[in-house]
This record gives structure tokens, C-alpha cells and sequence, in this order.
């Protein structure tokens, strides 16, 4: 049993570190950093490597799996009862004047 319990503990330490490495990824990629991309995704890969062996084990406590939820669920918007209400000004102040073309 004790040997059960460090495996799943050392599994919540590589979720952990999973975690920390998806975050890495997504802000190398908002930095357009490729070479952090890079170095990311190799760390997740070896987590998922060190994972996969535990999730495997037959003692797994399963509960404690991470699975993989959607980022942002979309709420719907609230349909408005009074449709000529719909405010479409922002739209009209988007479409510039067409210039000439250069000579």
C-alpha cells in the first residue's frame, strides 16, 4: 500500500508539473517565442511519458486523474426581447472611407 501511495503521489507532482509546462507552452506562443514553444513541448511530452506507466498500474487511484476540460466554456448570450434595439453603430463607424489609389 505505501508503494501505491507514492506512486499516486508522485503522479499529482508530474500533474503539477504538467500544468506548469501547458502554461509555459501558452505563454512562449502569446511571446511568439518558438524556441520556448519548443522546449515546453518536450517537457510536456516526458511528463505525459512518466504519467502513462502510473495510469496504468492497477492500484491507480483513478479519481485523480486530470482530464482535460474545455479552457472557456462559451456562455450563450441573452437574447434580447426588443430586437430594433440592437445597437449596430459600432459596425457602421468600422467601414472607412475608400482612398484613392496611390499615383
Amino acid at each position: 500500500p505505501l508503494c501505491v501511495s507514492v506512486q499516486n503521489d508522485r503522479y499529482l507532482i508530474l500533474t503539477a508539473q504538467l500544468l506548469d509546462a501547458k502554461e509555459s507552452a501558452a505563454s512562449a506562443k502569446l511571446k511568439r517565442d518558438k524556441n520556448g514553444q519548443r522546449m515546453a513541448q518536450d517537457r510536456i511530452r516526458i511528463i505525459q511519458q512518466e504519467m502513462k506507466p502510473l495510469e496504468a498500474h492497477p492500484m491507480f487511484n483513478s479519481a485523480i486523474k486530470l482530464t482535460d476540460t474545455p479552457k472557456e466554456e462559451k456562455k450563450p448570450l441573452p437574447v434580447l426581447e426588443a430586437k430594433d434595439n440592437l445597437n449596430f453603430n459600432l459596425f457602421e463607424k468600422l467601414q472607412l472611407p475608400a482612398q484613392p489609389p496611390p499615383q
